[in-house]
């Protein structure tokens, strides 16, 4: 069952708190790897009608880093 838009909300807004933890001694690759682990499973349970809205946080919360996702694979 898809999460509620104030679920998904909050489940970002602590996934945006484990940022600087994913960040910690890891190059670019790394921390975009650790952090798809953790953004996967949100994204996944968003609802139909909010994954475009749940996808434009995390790459913002990416953009603020210098990180790029783009739809063939990773720009640093």
């Amino acid at each position: 069952m898809p999460w509620t838009r104030d679920r998904l909300d909050a489940e970002l807004a602590a996934l945006e708190t484990q940022l600087p933890a994913v960040e910690h001694d890891a190059d670019r690759h790394d921390v975009l790897a650790r952090f798809a682990l953790l953004a996967n499973p949100i994204l996944e349970a968003a609802a139909a009608e909010d994954y475009a809205h749940a996808l434009d946080r995390v790459q913002a919360m990416l953009a603020a880093r210098g990180l790029v996702l783009e739809d063939d694979g990773v720009a640093g």
